[in-house]
């Protein structure tokens, strides 16, 4: 199916300035967002932790193969705490916190 648009010189115009006004617009703001994210140089990142009431070391082995950073566990017994922790550091994740 063919159009037919007449277009006369006005109409040209008004539209070509409005399309470049749109791309200078759209090239102005990328430059902006970029440049603010530069400047604000987050130093900390997101990280990704699940709830676990008592995490086993195959229940951490399979928290890191999914590719999580930590834990939240309930409190523990002294000796169960340690050990927790200690399978928690060997497989590079974190109890960050303790949920009462």
């Amino acid at each position: 199916m063919q159009r037919n648009i007449e277009l006369g010189r006005r109409g040209f115009l008004l539209r070509s300035t409005g399309i470049a006004a749109a791309a200078l617009a759209g090239s102005a703001l990328a430059r902006l967002t970029a440049a603010r994210a530069e400047e604000t140089g987050f130093k900390t990142s997101l990280k990704k932790a699940l709830i676990a009431n008592k995490p086993s070391r195959d229940y951490l082995e399979k928290l890191k193969a999914a590719g999580f950073d930590g834990v939240e566990a309930y409190p523990a017994a002294q000796a169960e705490a340690e050990a927790r922790r200690k399978d928690a550091e060997d497989l590079g994740l974190r109890i960050h916190s303790v949920l009462r």
